[in-house]
């Protein structure tokens, strides 16, 4: 998996990962949304994979 992106906004950052699908046979991108570690033990994120 490669990075393509990463910007920091709203507390937290925005990254953009690019794979390899063995599935499709083409590279395939997917975006996280990662906020900023707190001090509990979970860290949420939201994920998004564009269609």
């Amino acid at each position: 998996m490669e990075r393509i992106e990463h910007h920091v906004c709203f507390g937290g950052s925005q990254e953009v990962w690019r794979h390899h699908s063995a599935v499709t046979g083409t590279p395939m991108t997917f975006s996280v949304f990662r906020r900023r570690r707190q001090k509990q033990r979970n860290v949420l994120c939201c994920t998004g994979f564009p269609g």
